[in-house]
């Protein structure tokens, strides 16, 4: 494992062997644990949310004016996002919605024609449900 090493927009990523996870069924790239700024401040003290539960995957899209949306599963099986507008994370649930199940991964797609997104994951019930946003959040089943 690399540490240290540093990626763009002035982000050096740490990673931690507490954090490392694959990211959905593909086992794509590691979790960090924490990210630092190009002046060495954690970004953990910087943001704070929901932690991630272990075992579990991500999805996220970038929409066209540069806003970013991150989607994991938390510690408490809610969906939950980081959201950035270009100047500021905030992190929130998706509240309202089937818990996910344990060990699920997540797809999101973005029409960027509208910039509705939907997000795909395996509910606790082992039932396939989706978040979709367009306008406001909404949680169903497929």
């Amino acid at each position: 494992m690399s540490r240290g090493k540093t990626k763009s927009r002035g982000w050096k990523l740490v990673l931690g062997t507490a954090a490392v996870m694959a990211l959905g069924a593909l086992g794509a790239a590691p979790i960090p644990a924490f990210a630092t700024t190009a002046s060495g401040a954690r970004l953990s003290t910087l943001v704070s949310g929901e932690p991630a539960k272990a075992g579990t995957g991500m999805a996220a899209v970038l929409q066209t004016n540069g806003n970013q949306d991150v989607y994991y599963v938390g510690a408490d099986n809610n969906i939950n996002a980081w959201f950035w507008d270009g100047h500021h994370w905030s992190n929130g649930p998706l509240s309202g919605g089937e818990l996910a199940k344990t060990g699920t991964g997540m797809a999101a797609v973005l029409a960027p024609s509208n910039g509705n997104q939907d997000l795909y994951y395996v509910g606790a019930n082992s039932g396939i449900y989706a978040w979709y946003w367009n306008g406001h959040w909404n949680n169903g089943p497929l």
